[in-house]
């Protein structure tokens, strides 16, 4: 969305836009890229998937990670941000 509020941890962003860059997937396989920009800050969150699955369920996160057969989740977080 754009000019939304989000949260990374308890720093909220009073607006923000997410961008979804990449989500492509099919019954067993998910490739995902999601970034969230805060205004006057920058990148605050980035999200990376890349799954080889079993079945459609773990690919979509309800399942137990056993039915992942490989891949990657990646996670990126703001940590802090300021002037120096």
């Amino acid at each position: 969305g754009v000019g939304r509020p989000y949260a990374v941890g308890n720093v909220p962003f009073a607006e923000t836009v997410t961008v979804i860059e990449r989500r492509d997937s099919s019954l067993v396989d998910k490739n995902r890229l999601l970034s969230v920009y805060a205004r006057g800050v920058g990148l605050v969150y980035r999200e990376r998937q890349l799954l080889d699955c079993q079945t459609s369920l773990a690919c979509n996160q309800t399942a137990d990670v056993a039915d992942v057969n490989f891949g990657t989740k990646r996670f990126q977080r703001l940590i802090s941000y300021g002037k120096e």
